[in-house]
């Protein structure tokens, strides 16, 4: 009865909030939802602790909507709170982790865990944006009581998931030195939905332990535990479900050398700073206090004292940069090359879980924190370097500082439990100002109103740009242009008071804008072809940064070095302007280029990758890259798929680019490709007027609800030398691509055949309908009927009518030729005109979104052999503020302008942001701002890219459909359950001859169709198959036994209509011929509907196989159709196809077609001799050779006659074979 009573004062409480102001007008909250981490799950208050919130004070709560939360949105509306995207409204912000800086809302009160006031580097920008926008800062790490002990925390859970996860990677380590553990059988922490499961399975593993005992090599486990918080107490929780012995610090060296130890159990040492601590004289520690005040005194004994005796360390002590580091990167090295000697035995120091995740703190080996879904690498301290090897040298180290987020539930019931009473009185009229809070909350501030409060002013000197703010010392910022990117550059600038923006345009409105309100900024009026004018503008700055059209970046780059200034710029480095690198460097003056997207992010991401894998020792054996700037799927409601922010003229003009790339890597011929004994050394170029339709009809990434195409760039090979991977020649695959959703390429593939991207022939339409009849009849007509503008679309496309791409194509132009709008005034190519429309018809709607995808693919060689695939993938979205592609350019160039100003760059002359200490800042800093990439390791796989474009991969007959079925009286297709081919060799008794392979136990078919465009006039039931008896069916598609891929199959009875096709000889005197088949369509298509034909070319051939290539590609239910000639008056049969050589499934689980295995040569299809098997025929049909080759009587009936008794369109003719079919599929 309570539980209803107080459900009912939820709903009036929410009628109340949705219709007045809070009763006691009590300050707001808002829950924001977290982004920093996908793994990020907790709740900063649970939905009951909102609901008491709201029955109690009446206040608003907003909630930001996240599908990843732990608990759902559905669950905080029931609560009463609102669900809202704009948390404006708030006074208070609620999070866990660090806000990105744009995310940051001006005048608020912030509570979460910033991580600033140990003055960690990688959150300063984040503090000072918080200054600049006057926000109140609360961090949960300083809310403390009197005795120093902190109140609200997820200390336990951090260390009761690092306690599972330090198992679960000891299982790792265990296994790659060559032990198996019952650690093996512990999983990641969140993996277990609560604690008490965690400590279930961890139990399960004790009892394992007490079975097998530990691996008697490395003597008696033990754990080293530091500090007495809730983070170690979390750690030694899980731990002591483990069978266990404590053992004093000073007992270790004993414990290590007993050649007797109980190994059914556990050991640890939970350590008093005493034990490792020494005053720097020598002394014993007597006072924990005199250390805490005065660290500078006292120096650590770590590696002499507990390291030699440790497998496993665990940190739970507070650390701070004033005292003294437990374990150098020095002292590691000293006891790993001590343990290689044998002094030190083997697997100790194996692992360090460090739970507080301080980086380069207490231990200097923790040089980052790693990602739940790759939470452990190796550091090698003798050669001093990082890798993920399991079976490598090294420490295994963990530095999730996300732990509690695996175990979100118990941690955010807990979490919000102790902060309600907090948020209750942060939330109250009175407290408005820091004095009007209480010591707890005052003393856990950081900034308020625009400062750093007492105890933390300490942190000023590390807030980036600390300099005077008076005007003589600001730094001057030259930006040349005032597009759409412009503006995240000028915002993230100009959060520095040290600088001063001036932003020079021809287009005076849009810099006007860009600088309306700011103290700090101003536009000028600038026309970039007066050298005098941009002279005196970049003598006056510190930094230019180039944002005009690329080929105008060369004559300011030239400006530049002669007046000394350092420039920036997002384009790519063209000849022109790498020619300006000696000069640059005589001037000591630094062009960095390449800092947007792509280029940029790019480069930057890629670098990461690629350096980490030098430091393991790796070789990068093949590199992928593709990107994207395209709508957010929901916004992707365009023929194209596309829409445009921009000019589409760029877009459109690179699509018929040459684009060069590297794959395949050096591969010796094979004995399925006729033994030609060659090298192929695979480099392609697409040719330009070709790269829409050889595109990458299917781009895989890690998220599984995009479905992208891909295209070749320009000059992929380039990069080898830009990325310092070494000799082209010893790769097997280096391409960069551009990404698109499917359906793109086809689609302006089919404009570009019709005409519209011409640009040879300028002219001038009053109208669009004009201007399309224009096109579309090459310049013929003015106006076009629909049924004229049809007939024109199909003829210059090659397509049916009712063929799916002929009716995108009509779709799109209708759709495009409905605008109204004027067409351009003067004369316009095709393309540009196109350009025009497209930019009015295909731009972003209000409240649309754009988004961009980078997905990187590296295969890594270890130097053992082992291989492995390292995944590199950003989703980013634009928001209410920026696009994502202004973002996404415009930060990190603005980024590298920082590091310029802040002199962080000594190189000079002409660069790219390649270097560690250029992209590795900028990343950091992206990651702030939520541009972050998602990085995975996989086993390795093949390297699967192939330009085949959407037509290539078709059944038979991309070539054409037959028109005429009456000219194939002999061939039939497999109905049931198999989709064959085959044709009739004699009627009376009625043979088919066809693949083996189609007839294997399990697929052998039971009834076959043959007749009318559809092989489905008539029906005949199956009375027996035979496959000759050399044939083996797992070796059908080998070289070897190709050969007697042969079938032969009985009916029982054959319409008097059909006729049979006469077995061909041996000789070759026609190199062309043709075959047949009711295969699939395409990748992701349905089978033929209509019988389908092409023209085959005999390339090689053998006494018992032909190989031919031909017009398209043979499909899955192609098989067992014929190879025919032409000879004299008649079709005779040469083969019957066996497979296609030279060709990978790429969906082997689902009917298909093959994609090409290696693009330098052509795809062949396999035909089996049906001569050659002469005598194996004719002694299972017991017919003569004489008769089997025989001219066919009855073939060549006039195509006006009817096809037997009925015509094709005869109703009762279809309904009977319906009929039938459906009785005999029943029957059998």
């Amino acid at each position: 009865m309570q539980k209803a009573l107080l459900r009912s004062i939820s709903s009036t409480t929410r009628a109340l909030q949705a219709n007045q102001a809070p009763v006691k007008a009590y300050r707001t909250i808002g829950l924001r939802r977290e982004d920093k981490s996908r793994w990020e799950r907790r709740v900063a208050l649970t939905p009951d602790a909102v609901e008491r919130l709201i029955q109690q004070t009446g206040t608003r709560v907003y909630v930001q909507p996240s599908t990843k939360r732990i608990f759902s949105d559905e669950s905080y509306k029931k609560a009463g709170a609102i669900v809202t995207e704009d948390l404006s409204a708030a006074d208070v912000i609620l999070g866990i982790k660090e806000v990105p800086e744009a995310s940051l809302i001006p005048g608020k009160t912030y509570l979460f865990f910033s991580h600033t006031h140990k003055g960690n580097q990688k959150n300063m920008p984040m503090l000072k944006s918080i200054l600049d926008k006057d926000i109140r800062l609360i961090d949960y790490e300083l809310m403390k009581d009197e005795t120093g002990k902190r109140l609200v925390a997820f200390g336990q859970f951090a260390g009761n998931a690092g306690m599972v996860d330090a198992l679960h990677g000891m299982g790792q380590r265990f296994l790659g030195l060559g032990y198996s553990t019952p650690f093996m059988y512990m999983s990641m922490a969140h993996a277990y939905r609560s604690v008490a499961s965690a400590k279930l399975a961890v139990r399960s593993v004790g009892n394992n332990i007490e079975d097998e005992g530990t691996p008697k090599d490395f003597g008696p486990l033990v754990y080293a535990f530091t500090g007495d918080g809730n983070v170690a107490h979390g750690a030694l929780d899980i731990f002591k479900e483990l069978p266990h012995e404590f053992v004093p610090a000073a007992d270790l060296p004993k414990l290590v050398k007993d050649k007797n130890p109980n190994l059914k159990k556990v050991y640890a040492t939970h350590l008093d700073i005493a034990d490792y601590i020494k005053g720097k004289d020598g002394s014993p520690v007597t006072s924990h206090q005199d250390y805490f005040d005065n660290p500078s005194k006292y120096q650590s004994t770590f590696h002499e004292s507990i390291a030699p005796y440790v497998n496993c360390v665990v940190t739970g002590a507070y650390w701070d940069q004033r005292y003294p580091r437990l374990l150098t990167n020095d002292q590691l090295r000293d006891i790993q090359l001590r343990q290689s000697q044998g002094i030190i035995h083997k697997g100790k120091m194996m692992t360090l879980a460090d739970i507080v995740c301080d980086i380069r703190g207490a231990f200097e080996s923790l040089s980052h924190s790693t990602n739940v879904e790759d939470g452990f690498y190796y550091y090698d301290a003798i050669k001093n370097q990082e890798h993920k090897d399991d079976e490598g040298q090294g420490m295994q180290i963990l530095g999730i500082d996300i732990l509690p987020a695996e175990l979100p539930i118990e941690s955010s019931k807990f979490f919000s439990d102790k902060l309600f009473p907090y948020v209750k009185e942060l939330i109250q009229p009175s407290a408005k100002t820091l004095s009007d809070l209480s010591p707890l909350l005052a003393n856990a501030t950081i900034a308020d109103s625009g400062k750093l409060t007492q105890a933390h002013r300490g942190l000023e000197k590390l807030l980036p740009s600390t300099l005077s703010t008076g005007v003589n010392q600001k730094k001057t910022v030259l930006l040349l242009g005032s597009g759409m990117v412009a503006a995240p550059l000028v915002n993230h600038l100009l959060k520095r008071p040290d600088v001063r923006v001036v932003v020079g345009s021809n287009v005076s409105a849009e810099a006007t804008a860009l600088v309306a309100g700011r103290d700090n900024a101003e536009s000028v009026s600038l026309d970039i072809s007066d050298k005098e004018q941009l002279t005196r503008l970049v003598s006056g700055a510190d930094v230019v940064v180039s944002f005009v059209p690329a080929f105008l970046h060369t004559g300011v780059a030239e400006v530049c070095v002669q007046q000394r200034k350092h420039m920036v710029t997002a384009s790519y480095v063209s000849k022109e302007m790498q020619a300006l690198d000696a000069s640059a460097k005589a001037s000591d003056v630094l062009i960095m280029n390449e800092v947007g997207l792509d280029p940029g992010i790019d480069h930057m991401s890629a670098m990461k990758i690629i350096d980490d894998a030098k430091r393991r020792n790796l070789k990068v054996r093949s590199f992928i890259s593709w990107c994207g700037g395209l709508p957010a799927p929901e916004a992707s409601n365009t023929p194209l798929g596309y829409k445009f922010s921009w000019s589409p003229r760029g877009v459109l003009t690179a699509s018929g680019n040459d684009a060069t790339y590297w794959t395949g890597g050096k591969v010796q011929a094979t004995k399925a490709n006729f033994q030609m004994g060659c090298e192929l050394t695979l480099k392609y170029t697409i040719a330009g007027r070709d790269l829409l339709r050889d595109h990458f009809p299917v781009v895989r990434t890690p998220f599984q609800g995009f479905v992208f195409e891909g295209l070749a760039n320009r000059d992929s090979l380039s990069y080898v030398d830009t990325y310092g991977l070494g000799d082209l020649k010893d790769m097997d695959t280096m391409f960069r691509g551009t990404l698109r959703y499917q359906g793109y390429s086809d689609l302006l593939y089919a404009f570009r055949k019709l005409g519209f991207l011409d640009q040879t022939s300028p002219f001038a339409s009053t109208n669009w309908d004009q201007y399309f009849a224009h096109v579309l009849s090459s310049g013929k007509q003015q106006k076009l009927s629909e049924s004229d503008r049809l007939q024109i679309l199909t003829s210059k496309l090659g397509l049916a009518k009712d063929h799916p791409l002929t009716e995108r194509v009509w779709d799109a132009l209708t759709m495009l030729s409905s605008e109204k709008s004027a067409t351009p005034s003067s004369p316009s190519s095709a393309l540009d005109s196109l350009s025009i429309l497209l930019a009015r018809q295909l731009k972003y709607g209000q409240g649309e979104r754009d988004m961009v995808a980078m997905h990187h693919e590296f295969g890594l060689e270890h130097p053992s052999g082992k291989k492995e695939t390292v995944t590199s993938t950003l989703i980013d979205y634009g928001n209410e503020h920026h696009t994502a592609m202004a973002k996404t350019v415009g930060l990190p160039a603005a980024m590298t302008v920082d590091l310029v100003l802040d002199n962080k760059i000594p190189e000079r002359g002409v660069l790219r942001p390649t270097m560690s200490h250029v992209y590795s800042p900028i990343l950091e800093r992206l990651e702030h701002e939520g541009v972050r990439f998602i990085e995975q390791v996989h086993p390795s796989h093949p390297i699967r890219l192939d330009a085949t474009g959407s037509d290539r991969c078709n059944c038979i007959a991309n070539g054409a459909a037959v028109t005429d079925a009456i000219k194939y009286p002999f061939f039939v297709s497999f109905i049931k359950p198999a989709l064959c081919g085959g044709v009739l060799i004699s009627v009376d008794p009625p043979w088919v001859l066809t693949a083996a392979h189609c007839l294997f136990p399990g697929k052998t078919p039971s009834l076959v169709g043959f007749g009318g465009l559809q092989m489905r006039r008539y029906y005949a039931s199956i009375q027996y198959s035979v496959t000759h008896p050399q044939y083996d069916p797992t070796m059908a598609h080998t070289s070897e036994d190709a050969l007697y891929d042969i079938g032969l199959v009985r009916l029982k009875t054959i319409s008097s209509e059909a006729s049979r096709v006469a077995i061909g000889s041996s000789n070759h005197d026609q190199i062309r011929g043709t075959t047949l088949g009711m295969g699939y369509l395409g990748l992701n298509e349905s089978a033929a509907e209509k019988l389908q034909t092409t023209e085959c070319y005999i390339a090689q051939y053998s006494d018992s196989m032909l190989y031919t290539t031909s017009d398209a590609v043979l499909c899955h239910g192609d098989s067992g159709g014929p190879l025919l000639n032409w000879v004299g008056d008649q079709y005779v049969v040469m083969g019957i196809l066996n497979r296609v050589i030279n060709a990978y499934d790429p969906m082997p689980d689902n009917a298909t077609c093959p994609l090409r295995q290696h693009q330098d040569e052509p795809m062949y299809n396999a035909f089996v001799k049906a001569a050659y098997h002469m005598d194996w025929i004719t002694n299972t049909t017991q017919l003569s050779a004489q008769m089997l080759t025989a001219s066919a009587q009855k073939l060549m009936l006039p195509v006006s006659k009817s096809f037997g008794h009925k015509s094709v369109e005869d109703p009762l003719t279809i309904l009977t074979g319906i009929v039938l079919c459906a009785l005999l599929c029943n029957l059998l």
